[in-house]
């Protein structure tokens, strides 16, 4: 068996942990059953391209809500619902109903992010 030379930085690592009493121990992923996601393989993890054509298509979709007047007035209502029907300690501005209207496309590109 032949010894392999440690670089700098594994010098440092091996100095720092010489004063801990462990035994470092190799276990198969399936018998791992205890591992945190660090030390997982990045299977079925999004790629960076799967990322960038989610980002397109959301902001194809975003642009798309905010374009029709019609889906914007049903969106603004369905928050005023699901806002009413929430406890008023939930929420950080309580909306009266005398008061609610449906928010303007100014409101969503404010309030909403579709990333």
């Amino acid at each position: 068996m032949v010894k392999r030379l440690l670089n700098a930085r594994q010098d440092r690592w091996a100095g720092h942990l010489s004063n801990y009493n462990f035994v470092v121990q190799y276990r198969p992923d399936r018998e791992n059953v205890l591992a945190d996601a660090l030390s997982r393989k990045a299977e079925g993890l999004p790629t960076q391209k799967d990322i960038n054509n989610a980002s397109h298509k959301a902001v194809l979709l975003k642009s798309t809500l905010l374009s029709s007047p019609e889906v914007l007035e049903e969106l603004g209502q369905m928050l005023i619902a699901v806002c009413q029907s929430l406890p008023s300690a939930l929420l950080c501005h309580a909306i009266e109903p005398s008061r609610a209207r449906a928010p303007t496309s100014d409101f969503f590109l404010l309030h909403l992010s579709i990333n």
